[in-house]
């Protein structure tokens, strides 16, 4: 298992750069058939970045973040790092077969959050938007009044296989596109979210290979932007999609879109779930 944004991941990518495989990365998290042939090319032990057994426990980790002055930002998921010491710690299961993959990887987390008093234009009480972009995005400068602790789903996937096809439903991080910092769409300083999904992996359409997946999940505000109850939540069609032309190793073409539809009922319909094709 490598998750979206993990050293794990980021080995793999480092290592599929260096052998010249020239395997598609740019979709994450990667798929278990790029992880598999980029270790075989560079002819590396799957002990270690993945482990070739079927299933089994996996490995129990923990982090301690201490941040002096005020909130941070990072690449740590559904973790809000507050000011004052944040920790969390997690384990998980997996188990991994031919058509066939399930990985459960729940994680707990907690920060002080202390107040602090951020840079900007001056707030009134209780407001705890961004100074800078008040209006405009859900990204608060502290996440409410003192400690939070939470519980996450985190890595948890359900996935079957058939060649390259693939269909599910995840809670994990994704990463979308070539930047490693700052992607245009989905990265991993936020939490993933929710969804369901069906895709390809490396599709041989003679020409080249396609990469696909369309999800279809549901996105939550953090309740501090001034949304009344029932009008924050939201469904999210999306699509990504990228082409590597035969011959041409390094090269690849991709394109996304993804739609933000208001949580009802009544939407979840498949006019909705085909915006990405029709919007």
């Amino acid at each position: 298992i490598a998750s979206a944004g993990t050293t794990d991941e980021r080995t793999i990518r480092f290592v599929n750069l260096l052998s010249g495989a020239g395997l598609s990365t740019i979709i994450r998290p990667l798929p278990q058939s790029t992880i598999d042939s980029v270790l075989k090319l560079a002819a590396l032990p799957r002990d270690g970045i993945h482990s070739s057994k079927a299933g089994g426990l996996l490995p129990a980790w923990g982090a301690v973040w201490v941040n002096g002055m005020s909130a941070a930002r990072d690449r740590d998921g559904a973790v809000w790092q507050g000011r004052g010491l944040t920790v969390a710690t997690g384990i998980g299961a997996r188990f991994s077969s031919r058509f066939f993959a399930i990985a459960v990887s729940p994680f707990v987390w907690a920060t002080q959050n202390a107040s602090f008093k951020p840079a900007g234009p001056p707030a009134t009480a209780g407001d705890l938007r961004n100074p800078f972009s008040r209006s405009d995005f859900d990204l608060p400068y502290r996440l409410g009044q003192g400690r939070i602790t939470r519980v996450e789903a985190g890595e948890t996937v359900v996935e079957g296989r058939l060649g390259s096809l693939v269909a599910g439903g995840s809670t994990g991080s994704q990463h979308w596109g070539p930047a490693e910092y700052y992607p245009l769409m989905l990265g991993t300083e936020g939490a993933g979210y929710p969804r369901v999904y069906v895709g390809a992996n490396s599709a041989n359409v003679f020409v080249g290979r396609v990469n696909a997946r369309w999800s279809m999940g549901r996105m939550e505000s953090s309740g501090l932007h001034g949304l009344a109850v029932g009008d924050r939540s939201r469904i999210v069609p999306a699509l990504v999609g990228s082409f590597s032309p035969r011959g041409m190793p390094g090269l690849e073409l991709g394109a996304a879109r993804m739609f933000h539809v208001r949580w009802s009922a009544r939407d979840l319909t498949m006019s909705t779930a085909t915006l990405p094709f029709t919007g």
